[in-house]
């Protein structure tokens, strides 16, 4: 790298890659979750009549529902990336400026201000992370509780690792879908929560209201609360 500008673009570049991969994988879950209510209200067409769910119709479900578990384990990988992206553009940055010797550029005896504390994965409002087994199903269980009492809309999936309530029907519903995506490297894992609103323009307004905000916001605190 010749300059500090070179190091950075080098980064935001790979960062925006991430990012555009995650936003095909978003647009995914769109269309996968609208194809489980179909297959869901498909399916509540044959137990009204009394009959028994044909194998594929019930394939085809628990298909678009394995889809969906990884489509969002596929998320939550993609922001860990990013963390080992930045940070080892900041050691790239610091071994730049060490061999620059910028911080003595700034004046005679002058030192160089400490770097700012970066966001991490860690620190997002959505994401919590757990140590153990034991600990991700106590903040699961927590977890849980949270999407029952914010979200609007009924729940439509869950599982072990997936705890998801259906698309938004009105411009002020709030659909809202919890993962627990285990760490592949220790026995931690990651819970993340997913928001989702109307996709009318009432409804992406509604989303980026201050109420909706303090949703996010409340999670992480109500979810390690102490019991």
């Amino acid at each position: 790298f010749r300059s500090e500008d070179d190091i950075l673009l080098t980064r935001d570049g790979k960062l925006a890659a991430v990012d555009a991969a995650t936003s095909v994988t978003q647009s995914n879950l769109q269309r996968q979750k609208r194809q489980l209510t179909e297959l869901q209200s498909e399916a509540a067409g044959y137990e009204r009549r009394g009959q028994d769910l044909p194998s594929t119709l019930r394939e085809r479900i628990a298909e678009i529902e394995r889809s969906i578990a990884a489509s969002y384990e596929s998320i939550v990988r993609r922001e860990q990336e990013k963390d080992r992206i930045r940070q080892g553009f900041d050691t790239d940055l610091g071994r730049f400026r060490a061999l620059k010797r910028l911080a003595a550029a700034v004046g005679a005896g002058a030192k160089e201000p400490p770097p700012q504390r970066r966001q991490t994965f860690a620190d997002l409002d959505n994401v919590v992370l757990c140590d153990n087994p034991s600990a991700c199903q106590a903040l699961w269980a927590r977890a849980k509780e949270f999407v029952g009492q914010r979200a609007t809309t009924p729940l439509q999936l869950f599982g072990p690792n997936i705890h998801m309530t259906a698309l938004p029907k009105a411009d002020q519903d709030l659909s809202l879908t919890l993962s627990l995506i285990a760490n592949p490297d220790d026995q931690g894992g990651v819970l993340f929560l997913d928001l989702q609103c109307h996709r009318t323009a009432i409804g992406k307004q509604f989303c980026s209201s201050p109420a909706v905000g303090k949703i996010l916001k409340d999670f992480k605190p109500f979810v390690q609360q102490p019991q």
